[in-house]
């Protein structure tokens, strides 16, 4: 199996920029877009240029680290840019909570620091330890995951769960992927996942790119599938989950489960 994409990478210190995988070009073609303000940060959020909750957080982390860049040493003026910022950077991607959540993190993290030097390394170590940690979160997801498929088992997905959507190997995808590497040679039935076809685009790039046998299923043929009995288990991710164990995803999971439920296939939500 080929090494994972890298859906973003901070380069340098804390002076660097970050560069992401345009996930906008895939399948087509592997295209790599240097982002070097938080506007930068905030189109490619846009655009989806970088999308997946995991890795939306991390991108906007970064992208405070980007907007103190210059910022001035009085208090008073310092305060304002490391609010404006943040605000900015909140507003990208209203829907993705983790952008929201890393953002706030960076900010608590950068209280009492004096001057903007010290300002912006504090927020680029907080904005590595939020990447890092999902990186392990990720190792940790697919060492767990993997024990719950069987040797050649059928798994269904939707929308995009692997390396693409986050700092490290992926969630769901990342477990499935973690199977065929310990040799039990899974099949994947991926859902094209509308509207944008996160499924058919880039999950079917990911487990072509590993070598995993994948078939491409219409949105609307996973009751059919499940009813032939060619789904073993389905396994998606999360874009929240609330503190009662709910949890919320790409259009279409909720009839995934609906449908596992009623045909008795096992359902799992792979998430940090």
């Amino acid at each position: 199996m080929t090494s994972p994409p890298r859906a973003l990478e901070w380069i340098g210190d804390a002076d660097g920029f970050l560069r992401v995988l345009d996930q906008t070009a895939l399948p087509d073609a592997e295209t790599t877009v240097d982002l070097r303000t938080p506007d930068d940060v905030i189109a490619a959020l846009r655009r989806l240029a970088v999308r997946g909750a995991p890795a939306i957080g991390v991108a906007g982390a970064y992208a405070v680290v980007l907007g103190l860049r210059g910022a001035p040493d009085s208090a008073d003026a310092l305060s304002r840019v490391v609010a404006d910022v943040c605000a900015a950077v909140e507003s990208a991607r209203p829907t993705a909570v983790n952008l929201a959540w890393a953002v706030r993190r960076v900010r608590r993290a950068v209280d009492g620091a004096a001057g903007s030097a010290a300002t912006r390394r504090a927020a680029f170590a907080e904005a590595r330890a939020i990447e890092d940690e999902d990186r392990t979160a990720c190792a940790r997801m697919a060492a767990y995951g993997a024990t719950l498929i069987g040797p050649g088992e059928r798994v269904l997905t939707c929308c995009n769960t692997g390396a693409l959507a986050t700092a490290g190997e992926g969630t769901a995808l990342g477990a499935i992927l973690a199977t065929a590497r310990a040799g039990r040679r899974p099949t994947v039935y991926a859902c094209e996942t509308r509207p944008l076809l996160q499924g058919s685009r880039l999950t079917m790039w990911e487990l072509g790119r590993a070598g995993v046998d994948a078939v491409l299923l219409c949105d609307n043929a996973a009751a059919e599938a499940m009813r032939r009995g060619l789904a073993d288990r389905v396994m998606v991710g999360a874009d929240r989950v609330a503190r009662n164990g709910d949890v919320a995803n790409k259009i279409g999971t909720y009839g995934l489960a609906t449908l596992a439920r009623a045909h008795g296939v096992p359902f799992h939500v792979v998430a940090p």
